[in-house]
């Protein structure tokens, strides 16, 4: 019962946001693409992260049923509406609403960023609810909290990073048709490769 309090707000949250991005930002297949693309994003990552290191998980979820493979559905959920409303507030303060080109890096740090604040204001309570925890060393890694009870500093830019990055590599597949569609892939791919080396160090 607890994990529905986290996972049932989290999937009415989401559709919301596919009815905003379908009238503000294009229709049907711009919104397919881009909450198709981010919610499998967060899957792969999920499962990827599992498989390179079954033995240790990062952090551990309490009473949540919807599991893609090793992933809670609800992981990719939370994570693309951060990305979305990370996009949406970006493009709100420097006015871009379509990063193209030289303008793609300006907004994805900025959403970055933003993802960053959101993602503290999720953490702590939800921590502190139980729904899930964190399970680095605070040896290593320091925590806002106590060890049992509390937020990885790690875990912000993690939020940052994984935003930024999706978010510039998505632009660069969905609105060019030329050798940036590749950067966006390679950049992909690098990502997850990035991440399960990061995720090994971590849980040596």
């Amino acid at each position: 019962m607890m994990g529905l309090w986290l996972s049932i707000p989290a999937y009415i949250a989401i559709v919301f946001l596919i009815i905003h991005h379908y009238r503000y930002r294009g229709g049907s297949w711009p919104t397919l693409g881009f909450f198709g693309s981010a919610i499998a994003y967060g899957i792969i990552r999920e499962n990827l992260l599992a498989i390179f290191n079954p033995a240790y998980n990062l952090y551990g979820f309490v009473g949540i049923d919807l599991w893609v493979g090793f992933a809670p559905l609800v992981v990719p959920v939370g994570w693309t509406f951060t990305a979305y409303t990370s996009w949406y507030l970006a493009s709100q303060i420097t006015g871009i609403d379509k990063p193209l080109r030289s303008r793609m890096p300006i907004v994805a740090t900025l959403a970055g960023l933003i993802s960053a604040t959101i993602s503290f204001i999720i953490e702590m309570p939800a921590v502190a609810a139980g729904w899930w925890s964190w399970n680095f060393d605070p040896a290593v890694v320091p925590f806002f909290m106590g060890a049992s009870e509390g937020l990885p500093l790690l875990t912000l830019g993690g939020w940052a990073m994984t935003v930024g990055i999706f978010l510039f590599c998505y632009w660069c597949i969905a609105y060019h048709k030329t050798r940036w569609r590749y950067v966006g892939i390679v950049g992909i791919i690098l990502h997850f490769i990035q991440l399960i080396v990061v995720n090994a160090i971590l849980t040596v």
